[in-house]
């Protein structure tokens, strides 16, 4: 029985890698796209390439991906010292195009918890400030 799966899984992973190295990240997100329907499953290894298929969905107007990518990146590496920048992606898209903004400000008030003193704070402030979340449905 052959096990194209995990083969392709992995040769995907390297190619990926590879496009990501030359500077190229259009195509690594068209191999992403096509990893993914192969296996739903499918996770990029590195926390740095996940972060630059992060800002490579966002550069590329796929707000979907991109807040995708970094949820997985928040959940899978808790420690990363790129976890606030993904965030602060996730944060912007998830109310400027995908109208989850008690979301973003969910994980932008957990952010600054984690580190307040991070370098980005102020960055994480300043977005979880701008956001106005609509007023509670009045209760009957």
């Amino acid at each position: 029985m052959r096990r194209t799966r995990p083969l392709a899984g992995g040769r995907f992973r390297f190619y990926i890698a590879v496009l990501l190295q030359l500077g190229t990240p259009a195509p690594a997100l068209a191999l992403l796209h096509e990893s993914l329907a192969i296996d739903p499953a499918f996770e990029v290894v590195e926390p740095e390439e996940l972060s630059r298929l992060v800002a490579a969905a966002d550069a590329g107007g796929q707000s979907r991906l991109a807040v995708s990518l970094a949820e997985q990146f928040l959940r899978r590496f808790p420690r990363d010292r790129d976890r606030q920048a993904n965030g602060l992606v996730a944060a912007r898209l998830m109310c400027a195009r995908l109208g989850r903004e008690a979301d973003a400000v969910a994980l932008l008030d957990a952010l600054l918890r984690e580190a307040p003193e991070h370098a980005l704070a102020p960055a994480l402030q300043q977005a979880r400030d701008a956001i106005v979340l609509p007023p509670p449905a009045p209760r009957r």
